[in-house]
């Protein structure tokens, strides 16, 4: 890019020219524009080449080398398995006979994983993912979509490449989850059949430690499992690689082993915290090895060795299928560089937010994971201990408790410290409950100190768990007791419960160590520690199910997990059907009963006192605080927009009116001033109330300042006084006021905002005829100032009404699964889809969690609507749950009309090393 600066010359007579050779490289251009006016110059042009590296599919002569790569995968695995054959003896049944039982156990852990398909909780990057699943068919590859310049997930992807055919079917919550499902049922009859035999008939004869696997196989899945995120998957693999390891050293065949690896290697495919699998390698590396010296002297060592090397390496025509080396490369860069990516000595962060009062942190995630590590610790204890132990095969135990250390291992070198990975851990972590309840029962520990001692340590365990509050991720919580509080009974935590139990069994456990063994060993001490993991396990499960079913229950007939997923079989779109937007704030404005009233008009009644129609201090924002001056991600356009009005108001106000509200038809009242302070009050004139029905359930006042408040987050809020008075009719055609309503206010946290306080029309007798709004400011605090414009029944939509299926949506990471019916913002040939709305979480989850996530310096999609459109926050309420923030939808605009880009396009081959260059990531 160059330019020549006319009538200036450098020292030798010369045009002053200046510029730069190289191109000048973008991540990314919303589009080209100028201050300038007038016709253009002829030959003005602007082009860009626009960089679609990741835009590829294989060449032929690629398509036939995976071909032929898969084939001789598969030859080479038979050609391993005739090897096996010529030690003369019969193979195992591959399904054995002990695979047609149906138990109590299997039929109650298979009914549970239904329900709680139906009901439960999702994980937290179901958005996420769906949102990436969704729109990778159209874009040609699958890109991460949310962040990192649309960078593609390879090498790690192909479990997402599964859910994107899926969505050709229906992106609904439940089919969408069907691996998950299909996943976990897996994972329980390997357990139950293969897993639980190997470890000894000790375990297999236990019906406790069936229970166990089976419970605690439910209550590890449930939080962290029951969503699109690939730890079911994972989990799946690492049981199913443990397996056929084990199968491996039964028959001692190498087939086996090379199902292993493949089967690793697929697993490491889906996502880094695959490791687990290759743990499940490393616990049985050696007993493999000796068969595979065994086996060595009869047929050589390449003949062996090359199906295996064929098996792990074959992972490989999945992950450069439609991407090159080049493309990874620089994937992975990117990721590393826009972060996060957080060093091995940093893994103490992910326990660390385990024990944090968040979502991260919450009962049934502390639970999943530390169920697993005490029966752990307290098998290695007992094994180190105990030489031998009748029933117990120590080797497959021993093996079992390897794959667990070595995963936490491996664990301290994936990029990512997050919470959710613990999900790799239920299938395996189910196993070591079962084995840990044999070696826990009296047939082992005859001493009832140490079962005490273990039941002490369960008990303790539990306190912990329910020393945080009841939270699922989002929607997920809505109406489940405790969600934001530590679960009480009667006034007392149930942690303080559970603390006080762990002391009394402390101190019994002390007594008995003291007490003669013969003394100490009672029915009570037998009784309370002949099953206390499943006892515990059930218990939880009750807890989370019952909460589920407490949140349907109470929430009905509006948004729960439950309720969307049975309306999904009749076409039901989840949040989208009961979330309600005003199309037109201005439409539901009531008219006032003719009066006489002072200078505001008939919202400032007969004698307002303090009021005037400019008492609102500069940037106050619809549901957005200005913190800073500097720039924020996802900001709306009154932002930065002039903070008064070019023409006064239809009372003379000249503040800006948020949610579109036309300030030529709707006025506004506010006690704030900078000089001296003074008591205010106000009581508007009586408007006209309409009939109730079902179409109109609410009056909204459109208020601002620190008011008295409800709202489902943060209960009752303290502040100035704005409430809704209704009248019914009084002699002489006169209005008699009849009662006050307190108003749903979701902001209590930001009590400065402008926002709409919601008043239910069935709160109201049905005879009401007219309402009024009551505002008093008794505070001569500066910041203690109320605002309000008079009520309206608003005109009311749903979501799925006014956007439908069809207007391309930037939805939010967060809120994807919640809305599966929208259509999101597509790109492709390195171009997006102009959205035309925005769908985000509730007011901290933005400005925490999407704002920054999708940021355009982190290569986010807000860095293309951020500079090319406006956003304007629209009023919506969640049907039926007034006082809950769910979220918010924003409407864009475009700053200046302008002519979509021509594109001109191609195609070109190249090598798998080509690159165009790096991709400038930084500003």
């Amino acid at each position: 890019t160059f330019a020549t600066f006319v009538g200036l010359t450098d020292p030798a007579g010369k045009p002053v020219r200046g510029g730069f050779a190289d191109p000048n490289l973008r991540p990314q251009i919303v589009g080209v524009f100028t201050d300038l006016t007038g016709a253009a110059p002829s030959g003005l042009r602007f082009s860009a080449t626009i960089d679609t590296r990741f835009t590829s599919t294989p060449t032929t002569l690629k398509l036939v080398a995976m071909v032929l790569a898969m084939v001789s995968t598969v030859v080479a695995l038979v050609a391993l398995w005739r090897l096996d054959q010529l030690d003369g003896r019969r193979m195992h049944r591959l399904i054995p006979t002990r695979w047609r039982k149906f138990t109590v156990v299997d039929a109650t852990v298979i009914f549970g994983f239904l329900l709680w398909h139906l009901i439960g909780a999702n994980s937290s990057d179901d958005g996420y993912i769906l949102g990436m699943a969704r729109v990778a068919d159209h874009a040609g590859y699958m890109s991460n979509y949310f962040r990192w310049f649309g960078s593609p997930e390879d090498p790690f992807g192909w479990y997402y490449n599964l859910l994107a055919l899926m969505t050709h079917v229906s992106d609904g919550s439940l089919w969408m989850r069907l691996p998950d499902l299909v996943a976990g049922l897996v994972c329980w009859l390997l357990l139950s059949r293969e897993v639980l035999p190997r470890l000894g008939p000790a375990v297999t004869s236990s019906t406790a430690a069936n229970w166990a696997a089976g419970i605690v196989l439910l209550t590890a899945w449930m939080p962290f499992n029951n969503g699109l995120r690939p730890e079911p998957i994972i989990a799946l693999g690492s049981l199913i690689t443990y397996v056929l390891i084990e199968r491996s050293m039964c028959a001692s065949r190498l087939t086996p082993a090379a199902l292993a690896v493949l089967t690793a290697a697929f697993t490491l495919g889906v996502q880094p915290t695959g490791l687990i699998a290759v743990a499940a390698l490393v616990a049985g590396g050696r007993p493999i090895l000796r068969i595979l010296v065994h086996r060595h002297r009869l047929v050589g060592t390449w003949p062996l060795v090359a199906p295996l090397l064929a098996a792990g390496s074959v992972i490989l025509t999945v992950v450069f299928a439609d991407q090159t080396l080049s493309t990874v490369l620089e994937a992975t860069r990117i990721r590393t560089a826009i972060g996060p990516s957080q060093a091995w000595y940093t893994e103490n962060l992910r326990y660390y937010y385990l024990i944090l009062p968040t979502v991260d942190g919450a009962l049934s995630r502390r639970f999943g994971f530390l169920i697993t590590a005490l029966c752990l610790f307290t098998a290695v204890f007992i094994m180190l201990r105990r030489k031998r132990i009748p029933g117990v095969a120590r080797g497959p135990a021993w093996r079992l408790m390897g794959v667990i250390f070595a995963t936490m291992f491996f664990l301290m070198f994936t990029p990512t410290k997050w919470v959710h990975h613990f999900g790799l851990f239920a299938a395996v972590g189910a196993a070591m409950a079962a084995l840990t309840t044999v070696l826990v029962s009296p047939k082992v520990l005859r001493w009832s100190r140490n079962r005490m001692a273990f039941l002490t340590a369960l008990l303790f365990l539990m306190a912990l768990c329910f020393a945080t509050f009841n939270g699922w991720w989002y929607v997920s919580s809505y109406g489940v007791p405790f969600n934001s509080a530590m679960p009480r009974i009667a006034g007392i935590t149930v942690s303080t419960v559970f603390l006080a139990l762990f002391v009394i069994a402390a101190l019994y456990t002390i007594w008995l160590h003291f007490a003669s063994r013969d003394h100490g060993e009672g029915r009570l001490a037998r009784a309370m520690t002949a099953a206390p993991v499943p006892i515990a396990a059930g218990f939880m499960a009750l807890v989370f199910v019952g909460s589920m079913v407490a949140g349907i229950v109470r929430q009905y007939p509006t948004y729960s997990n439950g309720w969307a997923n049975l309306r999904e079989f009749t076409g039901g779109c989840a949040l989208a059907d009961d979330v309600l937007v005003e199309p037109d704030t201005n439409a539901g404005y009531m008219a006032p009963r003719p009066g006489d009233y002072g200078p505001l008009g008939p919202l400032g009644g007969v004698n307002p006192t303090g009021f005037t129609p400019n008492g609102v201090p500069e940037r106050t924002l619809a549901e957005s605080i200005r913190e800073t001056s500097v720039p924020q991600p996802g900001t709306d356009y009154d932002w930065d927009a002039p903070t008064k009005l070019k023409a006064p108001g239809i009372n003379g106000s000249t503040v800006p009116l948020p949610y579109g509200l036309d300030p030529a038809r709707v006025p506004l009242a506010g006690s704030y001033t900078t000089g001296p302070q003074q008591q205010s009050r106000l009581t508007s004139a009586w408007y006209q109330l309409p009939k109730p029905d079902d179409g109109h359930p609410l009056v909204v006042v459109t208020a601002a300042g620190k008011i008295t408040g409800k709202s489902v987050l943060h209960g009752h809020t303290a502040g100035q006084t704005v409430v809704l008075e209704y009248g019914k009719p009084g002699p002489g055609g006169d209005v008699m006021p009849a009662g006050r309503l307190v108003p749903y206010d979701l902001y209590g946290e930001q009590p400065k905002v402008w926002r709409n306080l919601r008043f239910a029309r069935s709160q109201m007798p049905a005879d009401a005829v007219a309402v009024r709004v009551v505002a008093e400011d008794l505070s001569l605090t500066p910041e203690d100032w109320i605002a309000v414009t008079p009520p309206r029944v608003p005109e009311l939509r749903s979501v799925q009404e006014y956007v439908g299926s069809s207007q391309p949506v930037l939805m939010d990471w967060a809120v994807g699964l919640a809305f599966p019916c929208q259509h999101p913002m597509l790109h492709v040939n390195g171009v997006t889809e102009i959205p035309k709305f925005r769908i985000t979480p509730d007011y901290n989850a933005k400005k925490q969690d999407t704002d920054t996530w999708q940021d355009g310096v982190n290569g986010g999609l807000l860095g293309i609507t951020d500079l090319l459109l406006r956003a304007h926050v629209m009023a919506t309420y969640l049907s039926h749950d007034w006082g809950r923030d769910w979220g918010s939808l924003r409407k864009f605009e475009t700053i200046v009309n302008a002519q979509p880009a021509a594109l001109d396009l191609g195609t070109a081959t190249r090598t798998g090393w080509w690159s165009p260059g790096k991709i400038r990531i930084k500003p």
